[in-house]
């Protein structure tokens, strides 16, 4: 297999790192809900780890198309840990929630830069034939992080302080920092390696809804993103500490809940790569069918019973991951190396945006008018959008269909 080594160790580093990022992301939601009480303030943290990447993401991802390195992913680590720590003293020194926002937002930058880099490293170093199936991997270490990082919570949370965490944190980046260490020099001097000029956030998005095999991925990336994942990020803390009452560490019964769903997706996609790929010009009838196990997966996880709740939420996560990792890897595979970086990091901060959106709504919502009904209301938007940005595609496709009959 073509440089299966590095790919190994890009799948290592990612693993060990993202399991500790992901366990600070979760105990700091978890903290801020604790302290404060507000769905609100607990949903910035997950909206502050994917907002801000949208406003720098094409010319960031056309930069990293440019100037990736072993010394890039490296310089990239080790400024984490110091915000990491950032972080940590925000939240024991008490500071005021804007100042741990403003850490969190930086922290995002650094997060999606090294994830984009790390992608972009797999497309370089990955033959056409086998690169959907090397990212799906790559994703996989992801889901199998938040698995650690659920565990971590369950362990944890409630018992340790917060000091305590940001150590693990920094002992997971320190891990892979090692790994990186031992990747070998990736050639990017060719023009197929390249990228071009980056072009600004609008024009990025226009040249992928122009490429008809880009476009229909890039749309349900975002929109399953913002509604389902949307809703994990604020009742991942909710439904345990508040609904439930099962205390702070209930929080990682629900992770592992969802990432158990997560992984679950991801064997489907495994198993059957062609599963939510319809016939040309037909009614994406296995994409429907997803988005509505997701939906009552959603909705079922606000019944009485915990058992019930932790279930839904899996198969929440479950028809998610389904839908999500299809058309991401679609996307990754269609889309050119010379511009990979810009293409991975134009999608991810668009869904990231949509969805830091989605949780904003679930959180207010659910502050304002009750869970059941916020999360009915805010999935019912979401639902509608999907569905009028989709469907213009869908009835060109239906008519270019009239017209060859």
């Amino acid at each position: 297999m073509h440089k299966r080594g590095e790919f190994i160790k890009i799948l290592i580093s990612a693993l060990i790192s993202q399991s500790g990022s992901h366990f600070l992301t979760i105990a700091l939601s978890a903290m801020v809900f604790s302290q404060t009480g507000s769905a609100v303030k607990a949903s910035l943290i997950f909206v502050l780890t994917y907002l801000p990447s949208v406003f720098v993401s094409s010319p960031l991802g056309g930069w990293i198309d440019r100037t990736i390195s072993k010394r890039f992913l490296a310089a990239n680590e080790v400024l984490a840990i110091a915000i990491s720590i950032l972080c940590g003293a925000c939240v024991y020194y008490e500071f005021p929630i804007g100042a741990l926002c403003a850490a969190v937002a930086i922290r995002s930058l650094l997060l999606f830069t090294s994830r984009t880099a790390m992608t972009k490293w797999v497309k370089v170093i990955s033959p056409q034939h086998l690169a959907a199936s090397r990212i799906k991997l790559f994703f996989l270490s992801f889901f199998l992080s938040t698995v650690a990082a659920g565990v971590l919570a369950s362990l944890f949370l409630g018992k340790v302080s917060i000091w305590s965490i940001i150590a693990i944190d920094a002992a997971t980046y320190s891990v892979g920092l090692i790994v990186i260490s031992l990747l070998q020099k990736l050639e990017v001097d060719s023009p197929a390696s390249v990228g071009s000029q980056a072009n600004g956030l609008f024009a990025t998005v226009s040249e992928i809804l122009s490429e008809p095999m880009l476009k229909a991925s890039f749309i349900a990336v975002c929109f399953s993103q913002s509604i389902f994942q949307g809703a994990y990020s604020i009742l991942v803390s909710y439904l345990p500490m508040r609904h439930f009452g099962i205390g702070l560490s209930g929080t990682g019964i629900f992770q592992i809940a969802a990432s158990v769903g997560i992984i679950g997706g991801f064997l489907v996609n495994w198993r059957f790569p062609n599963f939510l790929k319809g016939r040309s010009g037909g009614l994406p009838l296995r994409l429907l069918t997803c988005t509505i196990v997701g939906i009552f997966g959603l909705l079922f996880t606000l019944q009485a019973g915990l058992r019930v709740g932790v279930s839904s939420f899996f198969v929440l996560n479950l028809a998610y991951e389904c839908i999500w990792l299809f058309h991401s890897s679609e996307f990754f595979a269609n889309s050119p190396v010379q511009n990979a970086a810009r293409y991975q990091f134009t999608l991810s901060s668009v869904a990231s945006f949509l969805m830091a959106s989605c949780t904003l709504g679930y959180a207010a919502l659910i502050d304002q008018i009750g869970a059941k009904s916020g999360v009915a209301l805010t999935l019912s938007i979401g639902l509608l959008a999907w569905l009028a940005i989709s469907r213009p595609s869908f009835a060109r496709k239906q008519a270019a269909v009239g017209v060859r009959a």
